[in-house]
């Protein structure tokens, strides 16, 4: 085989590929083309280069901003829920100024097919791609060949003389290069009109002071949209259009259809859009109804697996339920849902109560079905055995998650401007999806945003690191930087107290030993890996003041800070060591520095044991940082972000305080602590029904849940009544119990 990867010569066998066809889930009739959708199976070495083309041309428009703001799909750090919630603002943001917003749901007939290949390579050069790229893709598209596959029909080799392969790594991107111009037929400093889109779902949204003007500026705006349908050879389905006029006061609703050519469009009050229900007033009802019915179905599936007397065991029950239910209903969580708020001295809550207790009816199924326990044992029961977080919780720290990810957004991202706005407004009136997020949790909007695009693609590594597998490979290579000439600098931290020590040690050619100290506080708003990448800015400091030096090895203790600054340079301190390396060699242009991560222990090495004390020191209440350090490294280390995933832990931790507090409060928790089990709500439960099968895991919470039932609330533990009655400090204890029971006929099951 015989050909280039790159430039312009695609390999010719990777031309040919196999199509097969998938059903369209939730379609009607199956006897007509439209309800199956065609994925190409291509070549796997063929698609490891289409990755790459993909991933250098994704990064290409992000860093010299080739594609439309809005257009969300087959990008990074956009979701359909970022699409889903800046159209929601922009009706939002209409309603405040006392207008009326009309949105047009486009739908594309067959829009990975329909791509013409010549109007492809005509908007990727009109859009400044390179060339190279460019004559690549056109040999990628050329003379390709495809077999059909359908149930037991298999077609003759066919030319695939147009459209994209759907199942290609490459086809997303094209296909964004190839509707960008949809995306741009309006201006997008008008703030009355609106347009976005997820690869082939596009909307397009007007506002003013009537239904009527919004008509009237959809029915200018349609030629437009016509014109682009010729030019592209995408043919719109304007039968499925959907035409919604979004208004909370009643009486200027006004259901007026729209005229596009010979199709009459009515208004509905819904439209489904990227999988979100979006109706009339933005209630989300629609939406909650959906997402109860498919999780209380996919519920009711995996409980077919898991029977009280057979089936999958209490831990793989729960992790199904985890990964297959609770997606389903949380998609879209921060459109539809506020979070919960429980004021001190109010005894009604915030947010959205109803939708959190309809959620919690599938959790309580899922639990009966992981338990196996009566259906008459009360929730909090449920929920404290299941090991599984309350559903007003659960959907908090879903929430919490999506606004921890929106504050983190780049300022290249169209919502990032929109995001500190909501975050430092809450409005009286017609409050977005983000203001009720980020009043809910302010803490989030101290997360820096990440680096854009062209920031990123801007940054060179300067140095070069060095992760063995294991400790022994490791300290050869730490043996063999101490006996070469390398200038070695070791860092170390320390934590006293709430304070992190932090500390580079290394010993110049004349001897002298170079210390270089810091702090860094509070310890709680840090990661583990902080004190090693900020040591790593001193390490540079050290550097400074040995002259003449040209290799260096900074010998790091902790192996994860290696990995994160291999494999996340975009973070904080990774960048702050970055731009000190680049302005070391900047006077210094002969220089050579390594990242090394050592394993060796303190005791092994002197100048390991010095970095210790000199951190041991920085952290005292009293230390203060060298002197020699530079400001900008003083201001960074004293300034620094809090990270997504320190405050992810807080607020969880905050989360098992106030599940702990519910379970002690409720009749059954209380009563629970007292007479069986003190321990908090944890996943240590779980340990419960380790090693037991599905027969007997059945039996701890449905034995426990009678005991509770048939006992008097002045039980003890000291009482030595029925077989469950002493206290659960070691829970494997009643194992050959529950064998002893099971032989005796003995289970607890309903009657």
């Amino acid at each position: 085989m015989h050909g280039r990867a790159t430039g312009q010569i695609f390999v010719r066998p990777w031309k040919f590929f196999t199509t097969i066809t998938l059903r369209k889930p939730g379609k009607p009739s199956y006897l007509v083309p439209k309800a199956y959708r065609p994925i190409a199976l291509e070549d796997t070495s063929s698609k490891v280069i289409e990755s790459v083309i993909a991933r250098r041309l994704a990064a290409l428009a992000e860093e010299h901003q080739l594609l439309p703001p809005n257009h969300f799909g087959g990008r990074p750090h956009r979701t359909t829920t970022d699409a889903v919630l800046h159209l929601t603002q922009f009706i939002k943001d209409s309603w405040r100024r006392g207008k009326v917003t009309t949105v047009l749901y486009l739908d594309i007939t067959s829009a990975f097919p329909a791509v013409n290949h010549r109007r492809l390579l005509h908007n990727l050069r009109r859009r400044r791609v390179p060339e190279p790229i460019v004559r690549w893709i056109a040999d990628f598209l050329r003379n390709r060949r495809t077999q059909l596959k359908f149930d037991d029909f298999t077609s003759d080799p066919l030319q695939a003389d147009c459209g994209l392969p759907q199942g290609s790594p490459l086809s997303p991107i094209l296909y964004l290069f190839y509707s960008s111009d949809l995306l741009e037929i309006f201006d997008p400093k008008d703030r009355s009109c609106l347009s976005l889109g997820y690869i082939d779902d596009t909307a397009v949204a007007v506002s003013s002071g009537s239904i009527e003007s919004n008509i009237r500026a959809l029915s200018h705006t349609s030629p437009l949209l016509l014109r682009w349908s010729d030019r592209h050879a995408c043919r719109f389905d304007i039968g499925k259009f959907q035409l919604v006029h979004h208004t909370r006061y009643e009486p200027r609703y006004n259901p007026l259809p729209l005229q596009i050519g010979t199709h009459t469009i009515v208004p509905r009050d819904s439209a489904l859009y990227l999988g979100i229900i979006v109706d009339r007033r933005l209630r989300w009802r629609e939406h909650v109804e959906a997402a109860v019915a498919k999780g209380t179905a996919a519920v009711l599936a995996i409980s077919r697996l898991s029977r009280p007397m057979f089936g999958l065991p209490h831990q793989y029950a729960r992790h199904l339920y985890k990964a297959v239910v609770c997606p389903k209903v949380e998609y879209g969580l921060a459109v539809w849902y506020t979070p919960v708020r429980r004021s001190e001295g109010c005894k009604r809550a915030q947010g959205s109560v109803g939708i959190a207790n309809r959620i919690s009816r599938i959790q309580r199924l899922a639990s009966l079905m992981i338990t196996g326990s009566f259906r008459s044992t009360s929730t909090v029961f449920l929920d404290y055995h299941a090991a599984l977080l309350p559903t007003e919780l659960r959907l908090n720290l879903a929430a919490h998650s999506a606004a921890a990810r929106l504050a983190s957004l780049p300022d290249d991202h169209i919502l990032h401007k929109t995001v500190r706005k909501c975050s430092r407004q809450y409005p009286r009136h017609h409050r977005s999806p983000l203001h009720e997020l980020f009043h809910a949790f302010p803490e989030v909007s101290r997360i820096a945003p990440q680096p854009s695009a062209a920031s990123r693609a801007q940054a060179d590594r300067p140095f070069e690191v060095k992760l063995e597998g294991c400790k022994a490979e490791a300290k050869e290579l730490v043996d063999e930087a101490i006996r070469s000439r390398d200038t070695c600098v070791w860092v170390q931290q320390c934590v006293v107290g709430s304070r992190l020590g932090i500390a580079a040690v290394t010993s110049a050619r004349d001897g002298r030993t170079i210390i270089r100290q810091a702090c860094m506080s509070p310890i709680d708003e840090r990661q583990g890996h902080d004190g090693a990448l900020a040591a790593l800015s001193l390490a540079v400091s050290a550097v400074k003041g040995c002259p003449r030096v040209t290799h260096v090895s900074i010998l790091v203790p902790d192996r994860t800070a290696v990995g994160v600054l291999s494999s996340q340079p975009d973070a904080a301190l990774c960048r702050l060591f970055t731009q000190q390396v680049l302005a070391l060699k900047r006077a210094r242009r002969s220089l050579r520095l390594q990242i090394i991560w050592s394993p060796l222990c303190p005791g092994e090495h002197e100048l390991v044991d010095e970095a210790l004390v000199q951190a041991q020191r920085a952290a005292q209440p009293h230390a203060v940082h060298s002197p020699e350090l530079p400001a900008s490294v003083i201001d960074a280390l004293s300034d620094l972000p809090v990270a997504r995933s320190v405050l992810r832990k807080q607020f969880e931790k905050r989360l098992k305080e106030q599940w702990q507090e519910q379970w002690l409060a409720s009749t059954q928790g209380a009563k629970c602590a007292r007479v069986i089990d003190d321990s908090p709500p944890s996943t240590d439960k779980l340990k419960l029904y380790r090693g037991l099968t599905r027969r007997l895991s059945t039996l701890p919470s449905a034995q426990r849940a009678e005991y509770l039932r048939r006992s008097r609330t002045s039980c003890s533990p000291a009482s030595g009544t029925a077989h469950l009655g002493t206290h659960y400090g070691r829970p494997f204890k009643a194992r050959s119990r529950f064998a002893a029971h099971l032989a005796a006929k003995t289970l607890v099951r309903p009657s």
